[in-house]
């Protein structure tokens, strides 16, 4: 019984691990994606900017 309580906590901890480690994957991905969304859309507002100046 003692033996079967050890081995529910160490499965425990491996869900708890697994599950950390998809949470951290989809924050990154998320991340990742936003600040390249962001680089595409400061590269956009340089170009408007720079366009402007030229007066086009």
């Amino acid at each position: 019984m003692l033996e079967d309580k050890k081995f529910n906590g160490t499965l425990v901890w491996l869900i708890i691990i697994i599950l950390a480690v998809i949470l951290v994957y989809i924050l990154y991905s998320a991340f990742w994606k936003t600040t390249e969304e962001v680089k595409e859309g400061l590269g956009f507002l340089f170009d408007h900017i720079k366009s402007g100046t030229h007066g086009c």
